[in-house]
């Protein structure tokens, strides 16, 4: 896909995906920390973390620049940052995929999710 990128539009695209798949393993590795800590963090530093985890910005990066047929450098600087247009729907995302699963994940004794650092919090 990067090169592909490179050869047809002129741009490097691999740091920004490269970028996006390393910040997704080190939320799945924190969230495995917490886990096999047995413990749970506080609902802003969990929804932090999980709205990464969520993965959505790893999908619409790739979506944007397999549909894309150009792309500007300010265009591609938005993954650098996280623009609000890829943090606020994984968080959506995120905050739903807990709520349909936390019945679930109780019975398997799974406790990190962010039902359960709200109600821990308050």
């Amino acid at each position: 896909m990067g090169f592909d990128a490179l050869k047809e539009q002129g741009q490097d695209v691999i740091p920004y995906l490269q970028k996006a798949w390393a910040d997704l393993c080190k939320a799945f590795l924190q969230e495995a920390k917490w886990s096999f800590n047995e413990s749970i963090p506080p609902f802003e530093e969990y929804l932090e973390n999980a709205w990464r985890s969520a993965s959505g910005n790893v999908l619409l990066i790739h979506t944007y620049l397999l549909l894309c047929q150009s792309s500007s450098k300010v265009s591609l600087e938005c993954f650098s940052d996280y623009h609000h247009l890829l943090k606020w729907p994984s968080i959506i995302f995120r905050l739903s995929n807990d709520l349909a699963t936390f019945s679930a994940e109780i019975a398997r004794g799974e406790t990190v999710n962010s039902i359960s650092c709200y109600i821990l919090e308050t």
